[in-house]
């Protein structure tokens, strides 16, 4: 999602309601990119990166359900929030939790 930073939110909601083919193709990539995600995240349990006792399945919803809020312009001019800066608040909490 990294590139896409550079586009405009609305250009990202016209292109979803104006072209449903092509953003069927990115929902395609999108879970392409999931699948590798779901490898890598399995990969770093087998390896002792992640801990052992983290649902995979549970992080792939959080994430899946979390990150397309990133685009969605209501929320972002709703909570004064651009995607870089939503981007790093959803890394801060999966890594570090919201418990102080």
């Amino acid at each position: 999602f990294h590139h896409m930073n550079r586009i405009p939110i609305n250009l990202i909601q016209e292109i979803r309601y104006l072209f449903p083919n092509e953003w069927a193709n990115i929902n395609n990539l999108r879970e392409f990119k999931t699948n590798l995600i779901h490898e890598l995240i399995d990969e770093g349990i087998k390896e002792n990166y992640i801990k052992q006792d983290v649902s995979t399945d549970i992080i792939l919803l959080i994430l899946s359900n979390t990150l397309p809020a990133i685009f969605d312009y209501d929320f972002l001019s709703n909570n004064k929030f651009n995607i870089n800066q939503s981007i790093d608040e959803i890394i801060k909490i999966i890594f570090y939790g919201i418990v102080s």
